[in-house]
């Protein structure tokens, strides 16, 4: 069948349709209509509209509208916490946590993703969320406990394997690190976080010469791995990381002055 093409946002008159236009957009990446104005029409008709305000919430986070992000989810647990706190959707709490961390507002954050956790569709990524704030302040066996939840519900996210085995190596761990990593990088040749691991655990030359060889000097391999360190709350790691892959290109050596101190 021919696709027809969907009303336009305002003559809508349904907050389902509504939802279910905007997913086909953003799933299409179409390019003359916007999910936004489907969705925002759904949250006309009903303020508190749990799926319209989530995909907004979601959409603001991913342009990096954090404050939009949390007014957005907000709205959406309204209507979802309106009877129990632990509904069976947990993606508007995982985003409102989301943003929140990225604001620096951890309190709430860790109330989100504790909140998020008891739901089977955000119980991965509420747990890496937590995972991530036990990072950051130092405590490393929880956050090894954390990344262990996370990875029962999804064991194949990159992410949390390389935290897991980073937190192993700062807990004093090596061997078990060691025995993991080889594994890992059996399952993920091309992950350049376990290679940048397997170079900053031993520190010798042959494995700085790998991880090097598998980055091939591109730019997106360096912020990846500098990014999922400054995530984990590790800026100190992510500049020193920055400097020993030594990538000449333009973004990379932004944020690597971007991490120096003041000072300098």
């Amino acid at each position: 069948d021919v696709a027809k093409a969907p009303l336009a946002a305002q003559d809508i008159t349904s907050t389902d349709e509504a939802w279910f236009i905007g997913q086909h957009l953003e799933q299409y990446h179409h390019a003359s209509r916007s999910p936004f104005d489907y969705y925002l029409r759904g949250v006309a008709l009903d303020p508190l509209d749990y799926r319209c305000n989530l995909a907004l919430a979601m959409l603001e986070y991913n342009r990096a509208d954090f404050p939009q992000a949390v007014a957005y989810a907000t709205q959406a647990l309204k209507r979802a916490h309106a009877l129990n706190k632990n509904p069976q959707c947990g993606q508007a709490s995982l985003i409102r946590a989301s943003a929140y961390e990225r604001q620096g507002q951890y309190q709430q954050a860790e109330e989100d993703f504790w909140r998020a956790v008891w739901s089977g569709n955000s119980k991965a990524g509420g747990y890496y969320g937590l995972a991530r704030l036990a990072a950051r302040n130092g405590n490393f066996d929880a956050g090894l406990d954390f990344c262990q939840h996370s990875l029962r519900t999804c064991p194949t996210n990159q992410e949390v394997l390389c935290l897991h085995n980073l937190l192993l190596v700062l807990s004093g761990r090596q061997d078990n690190a060691r025995l993991q990593r080889e594994k890992l990088l059996r399952d993920y040749p091309l992950n350049a976080t376990l290679w940048w691991l397997n170079w900053f655990d031993g520190r010798s030359e042959s494995a700085l010469a790998q991880w090097r060889g598998l980055c091939q000097g591109r730019d997106v391999n360096a912020l990846m791995t500098a990014g999922q360190l400054i995530n984990w709350g590790m800026p100190t790691l992510a500049a020193e990381m920055l400097n020993a892959l030594d990538c000449q290109r333009t973004l990379p050596l932004y944020l690597q002055a971007s991490l120096l101190p003041k000072a300098e």
